[in-house]
């Protein structure tokens, strides 16, 4: 997920330099936060006013992939904010990916099931995060799907 834009938020821990921190500064540094989303660079100021900055914030990339720069534009008082992000070339293996369904009585369960586990999933590549949630699915269902069968108990007739 990408965020982009002109948040009117002053906060010197955003990159402001400014000096001033107001509500929607602290409203959105709380938002990042809460969500571990990650603050790009932008390598400089993004309005006319140098010490005003645009904001790029994401969630789930990685760094090594990304290039955050502004290019200087004359329509607005801010400049245009360009993001490039690589997605590397997929192995020539095709993957086969199973299809699960969970039946909808399980849902619920599901939902509190996986939002208790994501905290632990590798989210460094798709293909790890990926392979931690049909991990997770599989648990799921040998936990709450596939229930062993019971045995059936057979008991003689008696006459009357």
């Amino acid at each position: 997920m990408v965020y982009m834009g002109d948040f009117n938020a002053r906060h010197s821990d955003l990159g402001d330099g400014s000096g001033s921190i107001h509500r929607n500064g602290v409203r959105i540094l709380s938002y990042i936060r809460k969500h571990h989303l990650t603050h790009w660079d932008t390598d400089g100021a993004t309005h006319c006013r140098v010490v005003t900055l645009d904001y790029i914030l994401s969630s789930g990339l990685i760094a090594s992939q990304l290039q955050c720069s502004f290019m200087p534009d004359s329509f607005s008082d801010h400049v245009a904010l360009r993001f490039h992000y690589s997605i590397p070339a997929g192995s020539s293996v095709s993957a086969t990916r199973l299809r699960i369904a969970v039946p909808p009585k399980y849902c619920p369960t599901y939902i509190l099931f996986m939002v208790h586990l994501f905290p632990t999933f590798d989210i460094s590549s798709p293909e790890k995060l990926y392979s931690d949630l049909v991990s997770a699915t599989h648990d799921f269902y040998r936990i709450y799907v596939s229930r062993p069968l019971l045995q059936h108990r057979h008991y003689p007739l008696l006459d009357a």
